[in-house]
């Protein structure tokens, strides 16, 4: 063993990083990571203003009477999950918008192919939903610790709540005893 490898484990190995992929027996060179995170940018700034017009025209049609508040509520919730199912599918298939706009594709390292109609949706709607629950868990960690700290049920015989105390009792009564 050298003296530069003692010093250096890494000296002289290059890292495990793709280079190409072929398709259809032609290299495709790997793109920048300027490219690759311009067309993620574009995607998820497209999937804001889509979601965005889509409560935007169903707020409108509720206020405006032409639709009912409960299906305009469902309607403006749902375009949100639909849109990221949306572009995930054209993420898998073809190209999104972004990676069209910056000349890019996304395609399996090992054998070429498009990634899918299946890992493109769920790897849209993995990306785009992890925030919600990530807001949802916090939201849930607070009200929890407050409902721990909160003592306004302590001393009040009629309200319920985590200081109340809890005792088991017998579903009938003993023989020979009655209800005083």
């Amino acid at each position: 063993m050298t003296q530069q490898a003692r010093r250096n484990p890494g000296a002289g190995r290059t890292k495990n990083r793709i280079t190409s992929v072929t398709r259809n027996g032609r290299p495709y060179p790997v793109a920048s990571d300027n490219r690759a995170w311009g067309a993620r940018i574009v995607d998820g700034g497209l999937v804001v203003l889509l979601t965005a017009t889509g409560f935007t025209l169903a707020a409108v049609l509720v206020s405006s009477g032409g639709l009912d508040s409960d299906l305009g509520l469902m309607i403006g919730l749902g375009v949100y999950p639909l849109v990221l199912v949306f572009l995930g599918v054209l993420y898998g298939c073809r190209c999104s918008p972004g990676q069209l706009l910056f000349d890019v594709v996304s395609l399996r390292a090992w054998t070429g192919r498009r990634v899918g109609v299946w890992r493109g949706a769920w790897r849209y709607l993995g990306v785009g939903l992890a925030p919600l629950w990530v807001v949802v868990g916090i939201v849930w960690l607070v009200l929890f610790i407050l409902s721990i700290f909160d003592s306004a049920g302590a001393g009040d015989p009629g309200s319920i709540g985590y200081s109340e105390p809890v005792a088991v009792v017998r579903r009938r009564l003993p023989p020979g005893s009655s209800w005083v």
